[in-house]
């Protein structure tokens, strides 16, 4: 996933995150980006658990800026869902199912 389709993402919430807030969260959407599309990408346990939709235990390994947005904003839920619509998406896990079926 690009930079500019996160940052794209992250302006519909009409927060002003501080520069910290705002890489550190940018970097794990793309980790998660990456880890919906690759699933056998090892990562840490947090985008893990984010990319496998498991939100009770992804809150209980965030860090103080990951419980913020989990909390405040529902960010990554919201993320995950964006990804899920986006076409690259899409034709990702088609091209798996077809893969899949033709073996």
């Amino acid at each position: 996933m690009k930079v500019a389709q996160v940052f794209e993402f992250l302006r519909t919430f009409n927060v002003q995150f501080n520069e910290e807030a705002r890489n550190k969260i940018s970097l794990m959407c793309q980790l998660i980006a990456n880890k919906m599309l690759n699933p056998k990408t090892p990562e840490c346990k947090f985008v893990t658990l984010i990319a496998e939709e498991k939100w009770e235990r992804a809150y209980l390994s965030a860090d103080n800026i990951n419980k913020e947005a989990i909390d405040k904003l529902d960010l990554y839920k919201k993320f995950v869902s964006y990804v899920k619509q986006q076409p690259f998406y899409i034709e990702k896990k088609r091209d798996d199912i077809l893969n899949d079926l033709l073996k």
